[in-house]
């Protein structure tokens, strides 16, 4: 029943594109996340969405509305688009050789667990008998 009315309030919202009036028109209550990063795992307020992350709901200032409703537990979310703020570019270039050095050290973490599992597939267990009897 709840996903049926919020699917309603998304078609609603399509049309009408102002999230506050919706809201205020069903007596519910808009609650903003607040500026959040795309390739973070978790959105504020929220926390980790199981369906999705951050960066994979279609939201921009071109598509200001979800395509889709989004549940987590006993919750349904219907995103909006506000605003948006772009990178800050100074920041970047003086951390660029530090994200450089962490993208490096996963990638070599990922390649080292690739070849440890790929030992463990190949891995045969011989256990002689008589260790396994009885003293």
């Amino acid at each position: 029943l709840a996903s049926q009315k919020a699917n309603s309030l998304l078609g609603e919202l399509k049309k009408q594109r102002d999230i506050k009036k919706l809201a205020a028109d069903h007596g519910l209550q808009v609650e903003e996340t607040g500026w959040f990063v795309r390739s973070e795992p978790e959105i504020a307020k929220i926390g980790v969405l199981q369906e999705i992350r951050p960066g994979g709901i279609p939201i921009s200032s071109h598509q200001p509305v979800a395509d889709r409703i989004y549940s987590q537990r006993a919750s349904l979310y219907l995103f909006a688009f506000k605003e948006g703020q772009a990178a800050d570019m100074e920041r970047f270039e003086k951390e660029k050789s530090q994200l450089h050095a962490q993208v490096l050290a996963a990638k070599r973490r990922m390649a080292l667990q690739k070849f440890i599992d790929g030992l463990k597939a190949k891995a045969k267990i011989a256990v002689p008998a008589r260790s396994l009897e009885e003293s």
